[in-house]
C-alpha cells in the first residue's frame, strides 16, 4: 500500500480498493459510484441484463468512440454519443480489470472523459444509452 500511495502522491492521484480491485483516480475528484438501471427506472429487462453482464478490460489510450462501438456490439444496446461530446479528443485508459459489470465500465469511461450517461427512449420505445457532456455544478460564491 505504501508504494501505491507514493506513486499517487507524485502524480496527483488518489486510490482505493473496491471489490478487490485498486482504483486510481485524479486527486480531488471522487470516483464514480455504481450505477444500476432497473425496470422501475423505465429500463427494459433486456437492457438491464445486457448492462449487468461482466467483462474483462484492458484499455490503454483508446478513443471513447472505439469503446462505445465495442459496447454497442457486445451488448446489442444502442449507445449514442451526444453531438456536443467532442469524442475525437477523448481517450480512455483503464488497466487490466477482470469481472467488471458493463454498466460500471461505462460509468468509468464517462468519468474519465468528463461525460455522463443516461437512459433515453427511442420513438419505438427501445432503450438508448445517451452519453452527454457532464453537467457542471454551479460554483458557490
Amino acid at each position: 500500500k505504501g508504494a501505491i500511495s507514493q506513486v499517487c502522491k507524485r502524480v496527483g492521484a488518489a486510490w482505493d480498493i473496491r471489490n478487490g480491485a485498486i482504483f486510481v483516480y485524479p486527486e480531488g475528484r471522487a470516483p464514480p459510484l455504481r450505477r444500476r438501471l432497473k425496470t422501475e427506472d423505465g429500463c427494459s429487462p433486456g437492457t438491464s441484463g445486457a448492462l449487468s453482464r461482466r467483462v474483462g478490460l484492458c484499455v490503454y489510450d483508446v478513443p471513447l468512440t472505439d469503446e462505445v462501438a465495442f459496447l454497442n456490439h457486445f451488448t446489442r444496446v444502442k449507445i449514442v454519443l451526444d453531438p456536443n461530446v467532442k469524442a475525437d479528443d477523448l481517450r480512455v485508459t483503464i488497466g487490466a480489470v477482470h469481472d467488471v459489470r458493463i454498466d460500471d465500465a461505462l460509468t468509468w469511461f464517462c468519468y474519465l472523459t468528463n461525460t455522463e450517461w443516461s437512459l433515453r427512449k427511442a420513438d419505438d420505445g427501445s432503450d438508448i444509452i445517451w452519453i452527454s457532456p457532464r453537467a457542471v455544478a454551479p460554483s458557490s460564491q
